[in-house]
């Protein structure tokens, strides 16, 4: 099948977009649009649809991961606000009313639980991945590790999909899954169809078929 399509499409540079549906997360002008190419979620390199599957999956099963931030810009960017506890026992510490800050937890030297509502995009972009604080003290700055305090089941995933700006998604990383159809074959014309690779397969999959199956013989 692979052979098939090679002299057309090439593989193994990401996982295409296909579809975003109606109602999917990932719709919106910072969103996904049909024709990206998703390379990254999180610090999880995506090279195809298997990839995408299980790096959301991944996700989904561990912990949130936090980003790092050194000192002196957690203090410029956090601003007072209220923490109180959600229904399911989490902490926020944001207005509702926002859609850009989210609610950061982190810790230091004297306490273990400190929240501070940040701008989400401003703390992702140019930081690092991590799992404590510890992860972030290579550099000589003094840093921190700062975690989206979130709904339990909900993750903030940042999906890499250039040349355009980073994805932000909050939300339940099966939603995403679900709403948002991939192919691992990439087009090398801008004339062929992101759809055909599909067809194919599909196609092919059928045992009656003789095309796909004499062609599997003479290989």
């Amino acid at each position: 099948f692979r052979s098939i399509l090679f002299p057309f499409y090439y593989t193994g540079v990401g996982a295409l977009v296909t579809e975003v549906a109606e109602d999917s997360p990932a719709n919106g002008p910072r969103g996904l649009f049909v024709g990206d190419i998703v390379t990254n979620l999180q610090d999880c390199p995506v090279y195809n649809v298997e990839d995408w599957n299980s790096c959301l999956g991944d996700i989904s099963e561990k912990s949130q991961v936090g980003y790092c931030i050194s000192a002196a810009t957690l203090q410029q960017l956090s601003f007072p606000a209220r923490v109180y506890r959600r229904l399911d026992g989490t902490v926020e510490c944001c207005s509702n009313n926002s859609l850009t800050d989210i609610c950061f937890s982190y810790s230091n030297n004297l306490d273990s639980h400190m929240y501070a509502c940040l701008p989400a995009r401003k703390v992702i972009e140019a930081s690092k991945v991590c799992r404590s604080s510890v992860d972030c003290q290579k550099d000589s700055v003094p840093s921190f590790c700062v975690t989206p305090s979130l709904e339990n089941q909900t993750r903030l995933i940042r999906v890499k999909h250039p040349p355009h700006i980073d994805m932000l998604y909050v939300g339940h990383p099966m939603h995403l899954q679900y709403t948002v159809s991939l192919s691992s074959f990439v087009p090398r014309q801008n004339f062929l169809s992101i759809d055909l690779p599909v067809v194919i397969e599909t196609f092919c999959k059928y045992p009656l078929n003789s095309v796909c199956s004499l062609k599997a013989r003479r290989e």
